[in-house]
């Protein structure tokens, strides 16, 4: 099945910003959020245990200078919140200048996508 989009909020200076509405995890078709390089993620966990955030890094099959390349894995302490980013579109972006998100679980992580 197709990813799940994470919308991302702009803040705006001056107006600020009401806090957007969280995406619950979905671990069997991930997620996705369009990347400007100015964007980060919440990661809000309502679970009893720690859990991982993976943010994959599209690289050739044979890594880079011949050496794998390995998604960035965040952990997130059971009922925390964790902001991670920005990230640099070099790095993260997929062909489609998106990154790609993927929760350990499903239910107990919700996610919301901010950029300035």
């Amino acid at each position: 099945m197709a990813r799940v989009q994470i919308p991302v909020s702009q803040i705006v200076r001056g107006a600020g910003l009401a806090q957007p509405a969280q995406t619950n995890g979905d671990h069997t078709n991930n997620h996705y959020f369009a990347n400007d390089g100015r964007t980060f993620l919440e990661v809000v966990s309502s679970d009893a245990g720690s859990q991982t955030v993976a943010f994959e890094i599209p690289t050739p099959s044979s890594g880079t200078d011949g050496q794998s390349v390995t998604s960035l894995s965040v952990t997130v302490a059971a009922g925390a919140t964790r902001y991670v980013g920005p990230f640099p579109t070099a790095i993260y972006n997929q062909t489609d200048q998106t990154v790609f998100v993927d929760p350990s679980v499903s239910t107990t992580l919700k996610f919301r996508a901010y950029k300035i």
